[in-house]
This record gives C-alpha cells, structure tokens and sequence, in this order.
C-alpha cells in the first residue's frame, strides 16, 4: 500500500525513481525545517510591505517545506529519496 504522499510526491517530482538511501531522510527532515520556517517569515514581510507576488513566492516556499517535512516523517523510503533526487 502506497504511503499518503505517493501520489503528490509522484505529481510533483517528475523524474524517476531514484536510489533509496538511509541518508536521505534526516537531510529532507533538517533541510525542509528552515525552507518553511523561512518561506513563512518571507511571506510575513512581503504581506507587511503589500506585495502579493512576494507573499506567493513565500507561501509556495512554505508548501514546498512543508511537503517534504511531511515526507520525511510519514513519507515511505520511495518518495523520499524521489523528493531528495540526486542532491548531493
């Protein structure tokens, strides 16, 4: 049985499986804390400055982080390693 993010993760990241490594998941989980922490601060400032392209930019940031600190968490070893790609 496919994990809940199977079909978003499929959608989102277009290339093809990628190898499963053990490595990858504390990388998504650390990396993704900053990229929504920072999105959501993004988004804050720009609204504070009334710019809607910059609160967009801020929230998709935020959504990106957030999708894959759920994959790091709940996520299943597949999607993973697709959301993480080549990375490194």
């Amino acid at each position: 049985m496919p994990c809940p993010f199977c079909r978003v993760v499929n959608t989102v990241c277009y290339w093809g499986p990628r190898p499963v490594k053990s490595w990858k998941r504390p990388l998504v989980f650390v990396a993704s804390v900053p990229i929504t922490a920072g999105g959501l601060a993004f988004a804050w400032v720009m609204f504070e400055k009334q710019s809607v392209a910059g609160v967009a930019i801020g929230l998709f940031l935020a959504a990106v982080g957030a999708l894959s600190f759920g994959v790091a968490i709940w996520g299943c070893d597949q999607c993973v390693a697709r959301l993480f790609a080549d990375g490194i």
